[in-house]
């Protein structure tokens, strides 16, 4: 906040958010390659062997198993960066818009 009430943000600062959510997702996306690539383990044939191979393989595979929650993370670092990206691209577009508008008026004293 400043001190006027107004939520103010700092375009550069919102833009080093952007890169280290996109950092992120670079370690993320780095994981799930890792993750996707494992081979199932083979406990075998037997009653028990199939109930391991299930218990295993559904820590990884299952809907909230560690493929899903790593790309539920990529997800939301994903839009946390569009997010931060959008809100730099806002707030540098204001500040172009308010001096375009100050030279116009002569206020800067460059009209």
């Amino acid at each position: 906040m400043s001190g006027s009430g107004f939520l103010s943000v700092d375009p550069a600062a919102a833009e080093r958010a952007a890169v280290a959510c996109r950092a992120q997702i670079a370690r993320v996306d780095e994981h799930l390659r890792a993750v996707r690539a494992l081979v199932d383990p083979q406990f075998g044939a037997c009653a028990l062997g199939r109930g391991l191979n299930e218990k295993f393989a559904g820590k990884r595979v299952a809907p909230d198993g560690l493929i899903a929650q790593l790309e539920q993370a990529r997800t939301g670092l994903d839009a946390a960066a569009r997010h931060f990206e959008a809100t730099a691209m806002a707030y540098r577009d204001n500040e172009e818009d308010a001096v375009r508008a100050l030279r116009i008026s002569g206020d800067l004293g460059l009209a």
